[in-house]
């Protein structure tokens, strides 16, 4: 395809010769700018093709403010062509972005002269291939291919310089598990020109990895290369005891339902070649790849659901819900590459069922996170058992086993947010301008210990006190002397309450913790789910009335009472008997 570029001259252009100007200005090669100069109208500056009376050369001076005008020609055919399906997903007019089938070559080479990828391309463009890098055989995946001449030169230029990077998907025999780099030389294996071999002599070859899941017997790695040897990610996986599944060059070889190496070209990211934008495509694994995923993480996800004491209907209904795209998206969530927002929103509106499997894939990256923090495991599974408490939630109100409140999770897997005991806790500025009590002051934007009360469950005074306890151990650095200042905000602390609750109420027993500092009402009543189940947008002369609950409230709405909420403050000592106010 022909390509016309532009180009202003700018400052440090003026006076230089036109051909110094093409290769820093417009990154030509001087093979691009010998053959644009000897065509009819290649080369141009402020559209004409003479200046002061003279043929324009690459020996011109450049003035600020000229605008350069080079045109590549259409480049005839290099291979032949054979038309074959393309599996485009992305296409402007400078590139394409193709996934590879496993088992479809390249290039042309010896034994396969029509039956490639260049070959297929051909016949859809009908001029000269420019592929940018090349994928085994049997590797799957994304592969660029630059429509001109120039557009080739940019983006090899922006793989040279880091700009464009690629991402690949393997899964590998044995435990693996962490991040790394494999630095290893390489060179051809005597003897065996199929093969490369780790040699002291050979050339440098560095990869990088990072396990996204570790499987009983297997593991589901990314790798990126920092350089690019051939079978490069192959030989190095071997060389330090995972080779690649079904790999029959460096591993076992075929096995059951694989024969070939698994490894795909998941994703790839670069700037489009002539403009600011940053492009990142992403392109699944083929249904071998993925049918073997689902089966490791099947494994692994049934054991975070049944440490979760998930119902086993709940179970069956994660399991057919799940796909190997929620945990690509999970990981991406947890790498910080997308908010939980995002996330979400890509799942779709309301699918609650979704939304569940999305934060269970996100689990075993939390878990190795806690790990690495010095964080007790019993931790990560208490804290994480709030999705229970979910999953039966919107079970009761919307019908379905998922969780329809998935954005409540971005502090958990911050590790910001945490269980202890029968509340959960995080560390929050305080939000009011100033309290003061039991000889300390607060401040706006002072840390504070925020809690949250969980649906888990009878909320004794015993079960309060245990919490607030295992608090003040916890978050020991936001002290004020041997006082941790706690706060909360929640719809259990509006006093209107104690006006139809039973004096041996849990819920007013909870609101004589605090010294209640502010209060508000609301338009309606938000939380009544809580209290009524999948009943509450019933008209409240149809609420349900089944216990000492449920009648105190619906009697409450009915004589016109508004619920709403407070903002309390406990100063815990520590000592498990005073929390002063």
């Amino acid at each position: 395809m022909s390509k016309i570029v532009n180009y202003i001259a700018g400052p440090a252009d003026h006076n230089q010769p036109l051909g110094s100007v093409l290769k820093s200005g417009l990154g030509l090669t001087t093979r691009q700018i010998r053959t644009v100069k000897f065509v009819p109208g290649g080369l141009t500056i402020n559209g004409q093709r003479y200046r002061d009376g003279r043929l324009i050369t690459t020996r011109a001076a450049v003035r600020q403010g000229d605008v350069i005008t080079v045109s590549f020609p259409q480049q005839p055919e290099t291979v032949i062509p054979v038309a074959g399906p393309l599996q485009i997903l992305y296409e402007d007019e400078d590139l394409l972005a193709i996934q590879k089938p496993a088992g479809l070559v390249c290039h042309p080479a010896h034994g396969h002269y029509t039956d490639t990828l260049a070959n297929r391309i051909a016949a859809r463009q009908h001029e000269a291939v420019h592929l940018i890098g090349r994928l085994d055989k049997d590797t799957s995946g994304l592969i660029l291919c630059a429509k001109n001449a120039i557009t080739q030169t940019r983006l090899e230029q922006q793989r040279s310089q880091g700009k464009l990077t690629r991402r690949y998907l393997a899964l590998v025999k044995g435990a693996l598990s962490g991040r790394g780099y494999i630095d290893m030389p390489l060179q051809e294996k005597r003897g065996d020109l199929l093969k490369v071999e780790p040699a002291e002599q050979g050339k440098a070859s560095l990869t990088e990895y990072k396990v996204w899941h570790t499987f009983d017997h297997a593991a589901l790695v990314e790798l990126r290369l920092q350089t690019g040897r051939t079978h490069q990610i192959r030989a190095h996986m071997a060389a330090i005891g995972h080779p690649l599944l079904g790999d029959a060059l460096y591993g076992a070889g075929a096995e059951e339902g694989f024969n070939r190496a698994a490894l795909h070209s998941v994703r790839i990211t670069f700037e489009q070649p002539f403009g600011e934008e940053k492009i990142d495509l992403w392109a699944m694994p083929p249904q071998d790849f993925c049918k073997r995923w689902e089966r490791e993480s099947m494994k692994d996800l049934t054991v975070y659901m049944q440490h979760l004491t998930f119902p086993q209907e709940a179970m069956e209904s994660v399991k057919a819900r799940w796909t190997p795209e929620i945990e690509v998206l999970a990981h991406r969530y947890m790498e910080g590459e997308i908010s939980l927002k995002e996330a979400l929103a890509s799942l779709g509106e309301e699918e609650w069922e979704q939304y569940l499997c999305f934060l269970l894939a996100a689990l075993p990256e939390l878990k190795a996170r806690y790990q690495k923090a010095g964080l007790e495991e019993e931790l990560f599974w208490h804290t994480m058992m709030d999705l229970k408490y979910k999953l039966m939630e919107c079970h009761t109100v919307k019908g379905v086993w998922g969780n329809f409140a998935a954005w409540w999770y971005d502090k958990f897997f911050t590790m910001e947010r945490f269980a202890l005991g029968r509340l959960q806790f995080e560390v929050i500025p305080f939000p009011e301008e100033r309290y003061e009590a039991g000889g300390i002051v607060l401040k706006k934007g002072d840390a504070v210990v925020n809690m949250h009360i969980p649906s888990a469950g009878p909320l004794t005074r015993q079960l309060r006190e245990d919490a607030y306890q295992k608090a003040y151990h916890f978050f020991a650095a936001q002290r004020t002397g041997d006082l941790l200042p706690l706060v909360c905000t929640s719809w259990l602390l509006d006093p209107d309450y104690q006006s139809f609750l039973q004096a041996s109420s849990n819920i007013l027993d909870f609101q004589r913790d605090f010294n209640i500092i502010k209060t508000g009402k609301d338009e309606t009543f938000h939380d009544a789910w809580r209290v009524f189940g999948a009943e509450a947008q019933k008209p409240v002369k149809d609420l349900p009335r089944r216990t000492s609950l449920q009648r105190g409230f619906a009697d409450f709405l009915a004589g016109g009472g508004q619920t709403g909420w407070g903002l309390g403050v406990i100063l815990w000592r520590g000592d498990r008997e005073c929390s002063m106010q």
